[in-house]
């Protein structure tokens, strides 16, 4: 099997947002199919989504940051299939803006530029790259801004600063910059701290070059230039590891530095080094501290032997589709195959099992009914606290298995609240006894809340807890209500506890998903701790 990367963009796509409604915002889903000789790009086809791109909001030529990477038979008869939507809100089905069909995907490997263009009959141009790959690595990157220049003339607001990476491609005019990662723009602030990501890097060597460029966002796509710089991944590293900082330029003018305060590289083919607890080893899986997190303390905590508890929130909403049916996000298989939510529950409890002395966690579900009555949150399984992951997973198959009646709407205010009652208790117990402890809520959800103004509220009123809260979207939904909930956390100026991930982006790495949805914890936890004057505790033995 050879590994490759697909990603795309396109040019002049039509605007169908409706009269007064605006510019488009264009997303694409990608799938692959079979050539069977009977199947046609206008015909309905039964092909395999591997995944949705980010949406570029008011943006008629969009350069998706978001690409896939899938591993490919060459010489196999298979099409790409790609359906371009503009996301319309919750309650209305997004507008197709069109959908392309390319065929023989070993003929665009071997293309230049591994690049093929097609016209949509809709108006526009789609372009499709597909390049043989090493199977990619993911960089766990954070990055933070200080003293950035403004463009805005005097007296109007200050910037609200985004910035892109891009790395140079083989393209059909010679070398390209191509966009790997957009993060998120915070709002009104010239020395930005940016929340970790994963960005998937499908380069050959640590030389490749890369370039760091930050945007002024506009809501009308309009972003204006503030400044850029040039290094490559080995700098990008080094800079991580040292405290050293890139000067931002714009036309010659110092505008600014950016600090790397995190770059790890997680190689799916190389095992993880262990980490060293006093004269112990233990591993931390995907829970990785990079050199400024050890620099505040987050291991003396866990020297001090910080208990971390781990709760677990369910979404059972009707959207799921019904678990009987195979194509349901919770279909049970018979042949041990485990589905999405299975998977992401094994991965995340299994690392965060480790930080974990009673290995006991509550697990509830939200948005079914039982007896005709609507809950928001119900206990899963027979006890108040399972043992182990295992016990996370027979709890949620047994209430699979009990005769809920998925419904709606997806509510998850009550189950934070629940979440902070428990951290609050948890850390009132410990504080008598002598101990800490941190409480982690997982959310797995598969699609847009529905009480997004009650959610904030409680964010906020429950920022200042011993919290985290990780929320995993299952599904191909868009997310868009969950990425707003982790925008306002960027930009309320409370505590951030808040950190969300699609699953799909990442399905085919879950190395690459743990790393991410993980990454923020030690900070979290770490801000908590220091921000209520409770230093680390004497270092503990560490259990075998």
């Amino acid at each position: 099997m050879t590994i490759v990367n697909i990603s795309l963009t396109a040019s002049n796509l039509k605007n169908v947002a409706g009269l007064f409604k605006g510019t488009s915002d264009p997303y694409a889903a990608v799938y692959i199919i079979e050539d069977d000789g009977v199947n046609d790009m206008h015909e309905e086809f039964i092909g395999k989504e591997i995944g949705q791109t980010e949406v570029i909001k008011n943006c008629l030529s969009p350069n998706w940051c978001e690409s896939f990477v899938v591993e490919y038979q060459l010489g196999a008869n298979s099409h790409i299939i790609v359906k371009i939507f503009d996301e319309i809100n919750k309650e209305d089905e997004d507008k197709e803006m069109g959908m392309a069909k390319f065929e023989n995907i070993d003929t665009i490997i071997g293309m230049k530029g591994h690049t093929k263009g097609t016209k949509l009959s809709t108006g526009g141009t789609l372009y499709i790259r597909i390049e043989k790959v090493n199977r990619p690595s993911s960089l766990l990157l954070k990055m933070s801004g200080k003293g950035l220049k403004k463009k805005q003339k005097f007296m109007r607001r200050l910037s609200n600063p985004f910035f892109e990476m891009s790395h140079t491609i083989e393209g059909k005019k010679g070398i390209e910059w191509k966009k790997i990662y957009k993060s998120k723009a915070l709002k009104n602030n010239l020395n930005p701290k940016w929340s970790t990501s994963a960005v998937a890097i499908c380069v050959k060597h640590k030389a490749i070059p890369i370039r760091l460029a930050v945007y002024d966002y506009a809501t009308n796509g309009g972003h204006e230039f503030m400044g850029n710089v040039e290094t490559t991944l080995e700098g990008i590293l080094l800079s991580a590891n040292n405290s050293s900082t890139f000067t931002l330029r714009r036309k010659g003018n110092n505008v600014g530095e950016l600090i790397v305060d995190m770059a790890e590289i997680y190689d799916e083919n190389k095992k993880n080094d262990a980490s060293e607890f006093s004269n112990n080893h233990e591993r931390l899986g995907d829970l990785r501290i990079s050199p400024s997190i050890r620099n505040n303390k987050f291991l003396d905590y866990v020297k001090g032997d910080c208990d971390l508890r781990l709760c677990v929130g369910i979404d059972f909403t009707r959207s799921n589709g019904s678990p009987k049916n195979q194509e349901s996000l919770h279909y049970l298989s018979n042949n041990g195959n485990k589905n999405d939510y299975e998977k992401a529950i094994s991965a995340i409890g299994n690392i965060l099992a480790n930080f974990n002395r009673s290995k006991k966690f509550p697990v509830w579900g939200f948005g079914a009914k039982f007896d005709g009555e609507l809950r928001n949150i119900f206990q899963c399984g027979k006890m108040q606290e399972v043992d182990g992951v295992n016990g996370i997973l027979e709890a949620y198959r047994e209430t699979l298995q009990n005769g809920l009646v998925m419904s709606g709407p997806t509510n998850i205010a009550e189950i934070l609240e629940t979440a902070a009652s428990f951290a609050r208790h948890e850390a009132e117990i410990a504080k008598v006894k002598g101990n800490q402890k941190y409480t982690i809520l997982l959310i797995l959800t598969n699609g847009n809340i529905s009480d997004t103004e009650a959610t904030v509220k409680v964010l906020n009123h429950i920022s200042v807890l011993p919290l985290s809260i990780v929320i995993v979207g299952i599904g191909t939904s868009n997310f868009s209500d969950i990425d707003y909930l982790d925008d306002v956390a960027e930009t309320s100026g409370r505590p951030n506890i808040l950190k969300f991930v699609k699953f799909n982006n990442n399905k085919d790495n879950i190395k690459s998903l743990t790393a991410e949805l993980l990454a923020e914890i030690p900070y979290q936890l770490v801000d908590y701790f220091s921000r209520n004057g409770i230093p680390p505790l004497p270092a503990a033995n560490i259990r075998e």
